[in-house]
């Protein structure tokens, strides 16, 4: 299925409809932040990014904005990326239907958040396509899309860059590298008031991009424990490991959630059986 470019062909036509020959583009930087970039982290952690834009005094601030968030394809096992959670409450009027975004799944609510959509170099991998959305620069909404017409200004101009997405995915299982990319990147800025009242001038920004990716590593799996009784992995898998989680799985400790019955290493929330039988076979094979 092909992805309607509903936000980024928004996003180019407000641009190219408000264009003004002859000047340099306004400036704008973006980037992929992680708490867990350059971390050795457990099997299924919770790994945590987030979107940031700061755009320049050349302007009246952000606009709207589009980027797709996509997994490595040298990445040791796919990952299932799920959509942003949640629009922050200064990008409300970004969202649909305040704002100009994609629809959500089922072609209902909002796609702010991004679209899961397969990577199609990388089976079993799903990315996020199209995060973001912009504000009605027309000064007039189409039909329920865009009803907020008050545009605000000096939106990501802050000391610090703006957060505009932020979400989360669990790591998986197996041990490795494992890499995300910030692709597809636009963005749109105020640049003055229009002829008519209530509508905006905008252009699509030259966009820098200050930190396009980010690592983690997965540690071993069958690695838990270093002979401490404490929980801390010392990079190899011996005796020590099978006592410390049996100690956890017989606790019904949620570190010992590595299954879900698929043999896969998919954790699913809970504690059974399931885990102890993979836990076995990781610590037979030696990882």
């Amino acid at each position: 299925m092909r992805l309607v470019p509903w936000c980024v062909a928004t996003l180019w036509f407000a641009s190219a409809l408000h264009a003004q020959p002859g000047q340099n583009p306004p400036t704008a930087q973006i980037e992929l932040r992680s708490t867990s970039a350059g971390v050795v982290v457990s099997p299924c952690a919770a790994i945590p990014w987030e979107i940031a834009i700061q755009v320049g005094a050349d302007s009246f601030g952000l606009a709207g904005y589009a980027a797709n968030l996509v997994q490595s394809a040298t990445n040791p096992v796919p990952i299932v990326l799920a959509p942003a959670p949640s629009v922050p409450s200064l990008l409300s009027g970004f969202s649909r239907p305040a704002g100009v975004s994609n629809t959500g799944p089922g072609g209902t609510g909002s796609g702010y958040g991004g679209t899961p959509i397969a990577n199609q170099s990388f089976p079993g991998a799903i990315d996020l396509v199209q995060i973001g959305g912009m504000q009605n620069t027309f000064g007039s909404p189409a039909g329920n899309v865009g009803t907020d017409t008050s545009v605000e200004q000096q939106i990501g101009q802050g000391a610090q860059p703006q957060v505009v997405a932020s979400g989360e995915f669990f790591a998986p299982s197996t041990a490795g590298s494992y890499c995300m990319d910030l692709q597809a990147t636009a963005v749109n800025v105020l640049t003055s008031t229009g002829p008519i009242a209530g509508i905006w001038r905008v252009r699509q920004a030259s966009v820098s991009l200050v930190q396009g990716s980010f690592c983690f590593t997965v540690r071993c799996l069958a690695d838990v424990d270093d002979g401490s009784g404490t929980g801390v992995p010392d990079g190899g898998v011996t005796i020590d490991d099978l006592l410390y989680y049996n100690v956890i799985f017989a606790d019904g400790d949620a570190r010992a959630d590595v299954d879900d019955g698929t043999s896969t290493g998919t954790c699913d929330g809970g504690v059974t059986i399931d885990d102890l039988l993979y836990f076995l076979d990781r610590f037979a094979s030696g990882c």
